[in-house]
């Protein structure tokens, strides 16, 4: 179960909090591919490939939700 954040936002103190509750959930993760078969260095740098991954989709959502897309209008500019 993942627990709610107890620092504020943007905070070291926050950044390390998130880094604790991480911590054992992505060791057993890594010891589960491990016991599979995959060494540690492969899991990681899956690991790491694939949050790259998700963290490039992630900032592109987040720009096109920035872009505001005006309404079309039916004003024209007066011809001179």
């Amino acid at each position: 179960m993942v627990e709610s954040p107890v620092s504020e936002p943007n905070t070291d103190d926050r950044h390390l909090e998130l880094q604790q509750h991480l911590d054992p959930i992505l060791g057993d993760l890594i010891d589960q591919f491990s016991k599979a078969g995959y060494t540690t260095s492969e899991v990681i740098e899956g690991m790491r490939d694939v949050l790259w991954t998700r963290r490039m989709a992630s900032e592109k959502n987040l720009s096109h939700d920035d872009d505001s897309v005006p309404e079309p209008s039916n004003e024209w500019p007066a011809a001179d």
